[in-house]
């Protein structure tokens, strides 16, 4: 599960999408971390962590507890 990969708000909560196949619904698990419930559910659960970057925004998106994939925001 490697690419670019969207957080937006979907009926008052965020949704992670990255692609058609991997759609997860994010609730708050610990600070900056959330756990993701795969909605095809053979995908089971994962966390989420952002760090923020110095203006206090997401710039960094690390996948698993135990950062096993680093996302770094592109764009603005």
């Amino acid at each position: 599960m490697y690419g670019e990969f969207t957080v937006a708000v979907e009926d008052d909560h965020p949704v992670l999408r990255q692609g058609p196949s991997f759609v997860g619904d994010l609730d708050r698990w610990h600070f900056d971390t959330y756990r993701i419930t795969w909605r095809d559910r053979s995908l089971g659960r994962d966390f989420v962590t952002f760090r923020l970057d110095p203006k206090g925004e997401p710039g960094e998106a690390i996948l698993g507890l135990e950062g096993e994939t680093v996302f770094a925001r592109s764009g603005s």
